[in-house]
């Protein structure tokens, strides 16, 4: 079975989580679709993955003229996808978020397919990869980066 979300106009403001997701976790045979959300000021903390948003098992995710800015986490500081995930990001900037250790902006790992069209990355921090750290088989798209 699966679920599928659409979400337009949303606000996710100062959440925060022990573990997976402090402002969403979308994960297990679930389609979002998302636009014109802001994630903001987010923390996922302890060994976090996924300030904003944490992506997991077999998900397929689209977010378009999205902001993510100023959230945290040890992996992914505004994304996190792990474990098959399918991640299509359009028109969103990417501002001040913070990983502990990898992924200032966005962490893949395990699997996951990401195509960036179109996105600003700008001042974000992490152990590795300040904006972005990937261990997956595909990273695609092109965007302007700073910081």
């Amino acid at each position: 079975s699966s679920n599928s979300v659409d979400m337009r106009d949303c606000i996710f403001k100062g959440n925060k989580a022990h573990g997976f997701g402090a402002a969403l976790r979308v994960q297990e045979s679930t389609t979002l679709d998302m636009a014109e959300c802001t994630f903001e000021g987010n923390q996922a903390n302890g060994d976090g993955r996924g300030g904003g948003l944490a992506l997991a098992e077999s998900v397929d995710v689209r977010i378009q003229e999205s902001i993510f800015s100023s959230n945290s986490a040890d992996f992914g500081g505004a994304i996190d996808s792990l474990i098959q995930v399918k991640l299509t990001v359009d028109g969103s900037k990417f501002s001040n978020n913070t990983a502990g250790n990898s992924g200032g902006a966005y962490n893949a790992a395990n699997e996951s397919t990401t195509d960036f069209n179109s996105c600003d990355f700008f001042e974000n921090n992490a152990g590795i990869g300040g904006a972005i750290a990937t261990y997956a088989r595909c990273l695609r798209g092109s965007e302007k980066a700073g910081g």
